[in-house]
């Protein structure tokens, strides 16, 4: 990794005003579920329609809603990253618009998403057993910059 990657990343965190994001405008009981539990830890911004605590504007509704939720993802050192199935070979949007928006995205989706997507960058639940499991590596990242910066700057 080169040292340059290393000091913008540094710049990203530096400027990261939320510890994590959550758009959606649809009900998932697990990802419904895991934005409760990690709001035990730290609070997390809902931006959507769906379970809204900040006065966000609901990105689906913007003729850019792709770009507009990559804007609003960023300044953030998490997101949540969930599908609404987990099925092989169904990933939308949600785990790149969060790589593109410099965030640590925490996903749930196709168990074969580190078949495409460097599993370094990620945090991919189906890696664990529990939610509570995964919100122990959030906790464990958040509190580890060097952790956060080495996931950010990978490929």
């Amino acid at each position: 990794m080169l040292e340059a990657e290393k000091v913008h990343a540094r710049k990203i965190l530096e400027s990261c005003a939320g510890f994590c994001n959550f758009i959606y405008s649809h009900p998932s009981d697990y990802r419904d579920k895991f934005f409760h539990l990690l709001t035990q830890y730290k609070h997390v911004d809902s931006l959507g329609s769906h379970l809204p605590n900040t006065d966000a504007k609901p990105s689906r509704d913007s003729e850019d809603w792709y770009g507009l939720s990559i804007k609003m993802k960023e300044g953030y050192k998490f997101s949540i990253a969930m599908e609404n199935a987990s099925c092989p070979g169904y990933t939308t949007e949600k785990i790149i618009s969060s790589l593109q928006a410099h965030t640590v995205p925490i996903y749930w989706g196709t168990p074969r998403v580190s078949d495409y997507i460097n599993p370094a960058a990620f945090i991919n639940c189906n890696d664990f057993g529990t939610m509570e499991e995964v919100a122990e590596r959030v906790r464990e990242i958040d509190s580890d910059n060097d952790k956060w910066i080495d996931m950010v700057t990978q490929p």
